[in-house]
């Protein structure tokens, strides 16, 4: 089933009974925030964005091309292809529909949040703004951070808390890379949005036990008996 063919009445149904259609084609990702130091500009301001502002050309077509330039705008820069693929990944890969994960400081909280545009904006913020481009002061209690102006539009869908969050995604914490490629996490990401959703031709539910005592047998029963009787209604009446 792709979100895209649902007509208006079909998507205010499975709405109506809190279930999401996701795209096969969707990426997942997963952008650093330099320690949680932009967590709250990206989280209140609904954006993400990268470093390396001198190089916000959307129209370069290769990564060599984009290696040259980085060697080129950042000479002391020893990692041109690995800065390379990081701006293209931002600028080229991430795509809208996409969905992105962001860490706090000591990632203690991760939002979650999908890329609603497929081109990159360039923000005037450092521009009419002198004071904008100020780096990180030594003083612990200010608030000003380095403006970056290479950014993409998101809107955050929900944020949780390290220790609630689904076993698998755990270990992506400890990457280091800027962007990260978290599509070998995508079931896990998908559950963790929606307890109940349709991508492709198949459909996902996530029963959560969160308590520790018994469960009656009877309530385990009338749960399974509703989901069989959902699962029947959508094969009948979206059976495309």
């Amino acid at each position: 089933m792709n979100s895209c063919e649902l007509s208006t009445l079909d998507s205010f149904v499975l709405n109506k009974l809190d279930i999401s259609v996701f795209s096969e084609e969707r990426n997942y990702w997963l952008l650093r925030t330099q320690g949680g130091t932009y967590f709250d500009e990206f989280y209140f301001n609904n954006y993400i964005g990268i470093e390396w502002d001198d190089i916000v050309d959307n129209t370069i077509k290769s990564m060599e091309t984009m290696a040259q330039i980085v060697s080129q705008k950042y000479p002391e820069e020893k990692r041109a292809t690995y800065v390379a693929g990081q701006i293209w990944k931002f600028i080229h890969d991430c795509k809208k529909g996409d969905i992105v994960l962001i860490p706090n400081k000591d990632s203690k909280i991760i939002a979650f949040g999908e890329i609603l545009e497929d081109d990159i904006y360039v923000s005037d913020d450092g521009i009419s703004d002198p004071f904008a481009q100020l780096s990180i002061p030594d003083d612990e209690d200010s608030n000003s951070i380095p403006v970056l102006r290479k950014r993409r539009r998101v809107k955050w869908i929900k944020t949780i808390k390290r220790e609630l969050l689904d076993p698998h995604l755990q270990t992506f914490i400890y990457a280091h890379n800027t962007i990260v490629d978290l599509n070998p996490y995508a079931i896990f990401i998908d559950r963790t949005l929606s307890n109940f959703y349709i991508k492709g031709d198949s459909g996902y539910f996530t029963l959560r036990v969160n308590k520790p005592e018994n469960i009656p047998l009877d309530d385990l029963t009338d749960l399974f008996i509703f989901n069989r009787s959902l699962q029947d209604f959508i094969n009948k009446h979206f059976p495309d």
